[in-house]
């Protein structure tokens, strides 16, 4: 540490070394013996960069001093930083620790900003803002109804009728592309076929269960059918799977034979057969 009754003349020929105001006041103190106008600057460096709060840390640790030398020629002040760079290295956290501090940084940055800092001012200017945007939406919803007012109601009619109408037939044809002109019917309706195979199957579905015959799980259709051991179980079951999964019709006579097959289990179950 530099010391005696000259501290500057001690700090440059003796110490020789020490923290960055020894540096900059000697620089300084230098510069004008020779009639050069200069001025000791305090402040911090610019600290370590956060990614996670786009931001940079500034600590303590950070304070620095510098020289600011004045250049008539210009008219300016430029800085000058006598300090060695030995042991001013820029600061770089690296590990899960120091990246967990700067989430923590982060957060802490936000609350600050945006609850303890949140002053009268922000909020003047947030509502400065809002009004702005909203102002902007109304000029714009204000030109479309000046816009529309003038069209006669006929055209606007007509012009709402035929955009409606291309999109119709936009989506019409995009749907043909894609299923066809079977793709047509609607989703809601079932196909006549489908839906009568599931119709006489349940109807016997039903009659046998009021016998106490069902039908496991685990059975297929077909399994369960010739588990039972009934002509008429194993004929109506071989058609449903050809009208359901095969995408067959039944002809008119298949259809009153079946017809017949599941009046007759009617007639059984009602007799008590």
């Amino acid at each position: 540490k530099a010391a005696g009754p000259d501290p500057l003349s001690d700090f440059l020929f003796n110490v020789r070394s020490g923290h960055c105001e020894y540096f900059s006041t000697a620089m300084a103190v230098l510069l004008r013996t020779q009639g050069i106008p200069s001025r000791v600057v305090n402040g911090f460096l610019p600290g370590e960069y956060n990614e996670a709060a786009d931001a940079y840390t500034v600590r303590q640790s950070d304070a620095h001093s510098w020289v600011e030398v004045f250049f008539p020629e210009t008219g300016s002040w430029v800085t000058f930083d006598p300090t060695p760079a030995a042991g001013r290295l820029e600061p770089h956290s690296i590990g899960m620790a120091a990246q967990l501090g700067k989430y923590v940084e982060a957060l802490q940055l936000m609350w600050f900003q945006y609850v303890i800092g949140y002053d009268k001012q922000e909020q003047r200017t947030l509502a400065t803002s809002l009004q702005n945007q909203a102002f902007r939406y109304q000029s714009v919803l204000g030109k479309w109804l000046i816009f529309l007012r003038n069209i006669p109601w006929y055209k606007l009619v007509l012009g709402l009728f035929l955009t409606v109408l291309i999109l119709f037939f936009g989506v019409l044809i995009l749907r043909i592309k894609r299923f066809g002109w079977r793709g047509l019917r609607l989703s809601g309706v079932p196909d006549d076929a489908q839906h009568s195979a599931v119709v006489f199957y349940e109807r016997m579905i039903t009659q046998l269960a009021q016998r106490g015959v069902e039908r496991s799980p685990e059975q297929t259709p077909m399994e369960f059918a010739a588990s039972i051991g009934l002509r008429e179980a194993l004929t109506i079951t071989s058609a449903y799977n050809r009208v359901r999964f095969g995408a067959q019709r039944l002809s008119a006579t298949e259809q009153e034979q079946i017809e017949q097959m599941l009046k007759k289990l009617e007639n059984d179950n009602e007799r008590g057969v």
